[in-house]
């Protein structure tokens, strides 16, 4: 006699706009800024109470970005992406080691090159991000437009 299976449980659809049901807080420290996304009380899905992201910058000049630490079930749904975003426009800019990025944050940081068109790479292994056309390096030719 086989053995009974069990039925297959459907994944967890999130309703049509979720993403309008999060939060991004930015805490300043001393050395640097941490940013935590969180759903809105009451609208967090079964699983989801607490933190589903963070993201750590530096304070320093160079507004250094480790990257993104999301929920594994919530990974490359643009959240990432989301928080840089947040980052840029509160910082005005920020940068990654582009050596150790990997192929999903690669991509994560071309669509930020989309949305902030302002970039400068550094010796083939940093980015920069720019919320606006930087002036300390007018007429730069390491300054480049990206369409």
């Amino acid at each position: 006699m086989p053995a009974k299976l069990k039925p297959r449980r459907e994944p967890y659809r999130f309703p049509k706009n979720w993403r309008e049901d999060l939060i991004i807080r930015a805490r300043k420290t001393q050395d640097n800024v941490l940013y935590t996304m969180t759903f809105k009380k009451g609208t967090a899905p079964k699983g989801y109470d607490g933190e589903i992201g963070t993201l750590e910058v530096e304070r320093d000049k160079a507004h250094i970005v480790d990257g993104p630490n999301i929920e594994s079930k919530l990974q490359r749904l643009g959240l990432g992406t989301m928080m840089y975003e947040r980052a840029i426009r509160d910082l005005g800019y920020i940068t990654t080691d582009w050596t150790n990025t990997t192929p999903a944050g690669r991509a994560a940081w071309r669509s930020l090159t989309r949305r902030f068109p302002y970039a400068i790479d550094m010796d083939d292994q940093h980015l920069t991000v720019y919320a606006r056309k930087p002036r300390k390096v007018k007429d730069d030719p390491g300054l480049f437009l990206i369409a």
